[in-house]
């Protein structure tokens, strides 16, 4: 998902054209010009500008494309051949601004019946200018996953500073991990009444809003009996991120109960988030799209003093 200007984007995944609702009122009003561009995976920064990449395997030429509006069809952002030994392209999440600086992460994930990941991409943005992206392999740390889009895991950056950390979550683990920039665990939140074999903890955000740093967890479900939840961390201070995933003092927003209008369809644990702080500053709204119970949702906070 992506949000652009008035409207948030929703792509499947699998090539077709991605389509757009009115962000407020969630009625589509149509399909992104989308040109020459592939659509693995979509996602937006925080001054309104929709990323779309390919896929990729190892070895094979790996392209993020930008637009900033629906209706101009995307240019070529960076173009750069995929070193690492791992596929990548269908978990890509950014914070800050393309235009300035931004920290884009593609995760590289685990090739089924194969071998599970440890490697993602990061692509830094400095002043506008794309640098030249970096493989971190972080198997030291104990720490991997499997294929896109059940077992693999969004991993998404604390700041655009490298010298800070990361986030990642993954099936077949009750913790939410927190690691440093040379890839070391440093904490970890963990709830297992909230993440089991019933659920899908891998769809992550994390954007800055108003000097404050925000992390955002979607948890999908496999099974009919069980319900999609969402978590909202406010990340700034670390030392608040301890404790459980229901009860940290950096827990802002909590929904371990979302609704399930369709749980008739197999479609399987997957979905996605994103954060999406508004550029004047005022507003902060947060998206999700859960494919197991068929529903997109909003929540919208403000800045203002009630």
């Amino acid at each position: 998902m992506g949000v652009l200007g008035n409207y948030l984007v929703v792509s499947q995944g699998d090539g077709t054209t991605p389509i757009y609702l009115n962000r407020v009122t969630g009625v589509k009003e149509g399909e992104i010009n989308l040109g020459g561009a592939e659509t693995a995976s979509i996602t937006s920064d925080e001054g309104s500008h929709l990323l779309l990449c390919n896929h990729a395997e190892g070895g094979q030429t790996f392209n993020i494309w930008t637009t900033s509006s629906v209706t101009d069809a995307p240019t070529l952002f960076t173009s750069f051949t995929n070193s690492s030994s791992f596929p990548m392209g269908y978990e890509m999440k950014v914070i800050g601004d393309i235009t300035g600086n931004a920290t884009i992460i593609v995760t590289n994930e685990g090739v089924s019946g194969v071998t599970n990941s440890t490697a993602f991409t990061r692509i830094r943005v400095i002043d506008g200018a794309v640098q030249t992206p970096e493989v971190i392999d972080i198997a030291t740390s104990g720490l991997n996953w499997g294929t896109s889009p059940v077992s693999a895991t969004n991993v998404v950056a604390e700041s655009t500073d490298p010298a800070c950390g990361y986030f990642l979550c993954y099936y077949s683990t009750n913790q939410l991990f927190y690691i440093d920039a040379s890839g070391q665990i440093v904490t970890y939140i963990e709830d297992q009444t909230v993440v089991n074999g019933n659920v899908d903890p891998n769809n992550l955000d994390s954007k800055q809003f108003n000097n404050s740093r925000y992390l955002a967890l979607l948890v999908t479900c496999h099974f009919s009996w069980d319900t999609p939840k969402i978590y909202v961390y406010d990340v700034t201070q670390m030392g608040q991120f301890s404790g459980s995933m229901t009860g940290s003092s950096s827990l802002i927003l909590a929904n371990d109960n979302l609704p399930r209008p369709d749980a008739s369809g197999a479609r399987g644990a997957s979905g996605d988030v994103i954060i999406a702080p508004s550029t004047d500053g005022y507003y902060l709204q947060v998206y999700y799209y859960d494919n197991s119970s068929a529903l997109i949702e909003g929540y919208q906070a403000d800045c203002f003093a009630k």
